[in-house]
């Protein structure tokens, strides 16, 4: 089960950023075997076939009942993204290599993007004909 997934609030086309999920074991075994976590980017907060694969990571185990895993893992937005409000979709055991009784809470979908991050732009002086820094 992912029980949180951060990461920005926003992010431009081609660009590499970093999420953050922390996965426990709400199960009645331990873990001893390894298994994967993917990333998708979604226009929706369900997983379907238009979701876009930015990434994975192994996770050797977890360990016993009620025991946790935090790792942080880079992915880049791809370059032709739209314009848009998106959601990092993360699966835990996406291949399915650990038996349980309920493998559908392995989905998290919380983490809202907006692509591409808004532009802003700050007076350097109160003058009306000063410069302005664009962020």
């Amino acid at each position: 089960l992912v029980i949180s997934l951060t990461g920005p609030t926003c992010a431009n086309p081609g660009q590499s950023i970093t999420i953050t999920d922390t996965i426990k074991n709400v199960g009645n075994a331990s873990i001893t075997s390894s298994f994967v976590s993917r990333y998708l980017l979604s226009v929706d907060s369900k997983s379907d076939a238009s979701d876009i694969e930015l990434g994975a990571r192994s996770i050797a185990s977890i360990g016993s009942v009620g025991s946790s895993n935090s790792k942080s893992v880079t992915l880049t937005i791809p370059a032709n993204t739209t314009a848009g409000t998106y959601y990092i979709l993360a699966q835990v055991d996406s291949t399915y290599a650990v038996k349980e009784s309920n493998e559908g809470n392995n989905w998290y979908t919380g983490l809202k993007i907006q692509i591409p991050c808004p532009v802003t732009i700050t007076p350097t002086t109160t003058s009306p004909w000063a410069m302005a820094t664009i962020h």
